[in-house]
Order: C-alpha cells, then structure tokens, then sequence
C-alpha cells in the first residue's frame, strides 16, 4: 500500500502542472464555473422548489457563504 502511494506521489510530482497566471484569473474561472453551474441547474432542477423555497435557499447560501468568507479575509 505504501509503494502504490509513494509511486503515486511521483507520478504526480513528476507532471508539469500548469501555474495560474493570476489570483484575479483563478477568481473569474472560479466565478464563471459557479455560474456555468447555476445555469444547469435552473433550466433542470434536481427538485423543483416553489418560489418562495427557492429564495430562502439562496438568502441562506449567500449568507452562508460571506459568513464563511469573512474570516478568511480578517485573517490576511
């Protein structure tokens, strides 16, 4: 098991891994695949929720997401 994982590990070292020219490009490609995927999913939802449902989950998603934001940018 410990021979698979090393062998793994340097197979993967060994690749050149592209680099992200950017922290603002990561962020946009960040961004534009979360929207990609809100896309998908509003014109074939997994659960059709009534409109109200709908906006109480993307008030307690967004909510979700800045609370969880918050700390990370005191910290830098």
């Amino acid at each position: 098991m410990l021979n698979e994982l090393t062998s793994i590990t340097a197979l993967l070292e060994s690749i050149a891994w592209p680099t992200i020219i950017s922290g603002r490009l990561a962020t946009f490609i960040l961004l534009l695949f979360f929207v990609i995927l809100a896309a998908l999913e509003f014109q074939s939802p997994k659960r059709k929720l009534p409109k109200k449902g709908l906006r109480l989950s993307y008030r307690t998603n967004f909510s979700l997401f800045i609370f969880n934001s918050t700390p990370l940018t005191l910290k830098q």
